[in-house]
């Protein structure tokens, strides 16, 4: 598999959504720009690109019916190697959290989440708003637990309204067949969410963070481009 494909085969551009919910998580609650931070936020960009290949390996068969095109369906990677490939990243993902203990439950439970989506049967639709709602909410969690204030109102605010859209937008997603408008909504909201966390960020006290999550933006676009990047 060549480097762009395996990037694609992660979702790399979309894994730094997940950085920006923790960047704005942290600007909620008056975190420090330091390499705690840093090491938050690359690990939450492991954990999507684990969760991502571990959904892939669970949908294996389903996608050689519906996305041919996809890695596993196409043989650039066989299921199994990538179940071990997102158990790589998911253990990487998890170690920052070893240096910050106030973040190891949410951490936990974040992996718990992802894995749970992962492997119930998809005939449970609800099941898959709460835990997808909950891994995007918790990964905001984990930047609110790196901050001095910790769970103030707007941080609870902020958590909520995070679980409620990823749920809202794992739903439409579910209609892809159903509605023809499901995958444009599903790809421009993916497409949105870094600006949405930068609006978190303008609550915070330090200016900087709403420019830094912003800064991912173009990041993320360029990467789409570089990657010829088509699969939300």
């Amino acid at each position: 598999m060549k480097l762009a494909e395996f990037g694609s085969f992660l979702r790399a551009p979309n894994g730094l959504t997940a950085a920006a919910d923790v960047l704005a998580g942290a600007a909620i609650a008056g975190a420090a720009l330091d390499a705690r931070l840093a090491l938050a936020a690359a690990g939450a960009v492991a954990l999507y690109c684990g969760g991502i290949v571990l959904n892939d390996a669970m949908d294996a068969a389903k996608d050689a019916q519906t996305h041919a095109e996809r890695a596993i369906p196409s043989g650039k990677i066989s299921a199994l190697a990538a179940v071990f490939v997102a158990a790589g990243l998911l253990f990487l993902g998890a170690l920052p959290a070893l240096l910050q203990p106030e973040r190891i439950p949410l951490v936990a439970a974040l992996i718990g989440c992802i894995v749970l989506y992962d492997i119930i049967p998809e005939r449970w639709s609800w099941g898959a708003l709460f835990f997808m709602g909950a891994c995007r909410a918790l990964n905001l969690a984990c930047g609110v637990a790196l901050g001095v204030e910790h769970w103030s109102v707007l941080a609870s605010v902020a958590v909520a309204a995070q679980f409620s859209l990823i749920a809202a937008l794992t739903w439409v997603s579910q209609q892809e067949g159903k509605l023809a408008c499901a995958p444009r909504v599903v790809r421009t909201t993916l497409l949105l969410l870094i600006p949405w966390s930068a609006c978190w960020g303008f609550a915070g006290t330090n200016e900087w963070f709403p420019l830094i999550i912003l800064a991912l933006w173009p990041l993320q676009l360029g990467l789409r481009r570089l990657l010829q990047f088509k699969t939300s």
